[in-house]
């Protein structure tokens, strides 16, 4: 076996496609092919299915991409690791990112981090808490921003990043500066669900609240332009504010909830020097 067996397989399955794989490692349909049907000979067994709709692992196929994937990231942390034995600072570092944080903070950390390591390429995944952990877990990225710490990985507290009351202008409820959660509950309510609908339910659960909830949506823009249009009202984090696209009256809740927003990975144990590198340039970033 050989590691353009590794490397080709797991980009044939991410892309569902032997064109896109090809053009992704710069190698011909019919390379890749060559490579599939000699790795798959090798193994005795078929690992894609190939149709007119694409192609997508077979069971087999799915048990040995798990073990593919991590023999690549294995690699490139002994890659890493070498170069920084040698004190040169290059690789690839794949991190996972939610919305509100993606607009917010990552451009200027992205920025940072570039300037200190230019030979570093980054690779930016957005998605919601839940993928962002599967990723790392999975071991499809390095480490990712999340606002939950699950059991199995280890997580870097970096920000508090308050929950606040969004209405239209027209709304009573905006001349208010502050507000309760009790006030809310007949109000009606546009529930987000990009990843603090966990924390926002859990606050309506321990104050015994059961909020009048019309939609639920999953685009912070989407809820801020429905909250315009008086459509309803909403509960979310400071970081997801628009205020160049929206007007919109900010009421801060009695008492204060908020999240925690860090850092999430699978071992420091076991992190790249890239990784490492990165969590070093979020910490020295101020959010505010």
């Amino acid at each position: 076996m050989t590691l353009q067996q590794f490397e080709v397989f797991v980009q044939v399955s991410k892309t569902g496609s032997f064109t896109k794989a090809g053009q992704k490692l710069s190698l011909t349909q019919s390379a890749i092919s060559h490579v599939i049907s000699s790795f798959e000979n090798e193994l005795g067994f078929t690992l894609l299915y190939r149709n007119r709709s694409g192609i997508s692992l077979t069971a087999e196929g799915k048990r040995i991409f798990e073990y593919a994937l991590d023999i690549l990231n294995k690699t490139e942390l002994i890659k890493q690791e070498a170069r920084s034995i040698l004190g040169i600072e290059s690789g690839i570092l794949k991190v996972g990112c939610f919305p509100s944080a993606s607009s917010k903070i990552l451009p200027d950390i992205i920025l940072n981090y570039q300037k200190r390591y230019p030979n570093i390429d980054l690779e930016i995944f957005e998605g919601t808490y839940t993928e962002i952990e599967k990723w790392i877990s999975d071991g499809t990225i390095d480490l990712g921003f999340s606002a939950i710490c699950p059991k199995g990985l280890e997580f870097v507290p970096l920000w508090k990043d308050d929950l606040i009351v969004v209405t239209n202008k027209e709304n009573p409820l905006g001349l208010k500066e502050t507000i309760s959660i009790k006030e809310i509950e007949l109000q009606p309510f546009i529930m987000p669900k990009s990843g603090c609908d966990l924390l926002i339910k859990d606050i309506f659960k321990e104050n015994d609240i059961y909020p009048n909830i019309k939609f639920e949506i999953e685009d912070n823009n989407a809820i801020l332009a429905m909250v315009n249009k008086g459509i309803g009202i909403s509960i979310v984090p400071k970081m997801a504010l628009n205020f160049n696209t929206f007007k919109l009256e900010i009421i801060k809740l009695t008492p204060e909830y908020s999240r925690t927003i860090g850092i999430l990975i699978k071992s420091f144990n076991t992190a790249s020097p890239a990784a490492l590198s990165f969590i070093q340039i979020v910490k020295e970033f101020s959010y505010t």
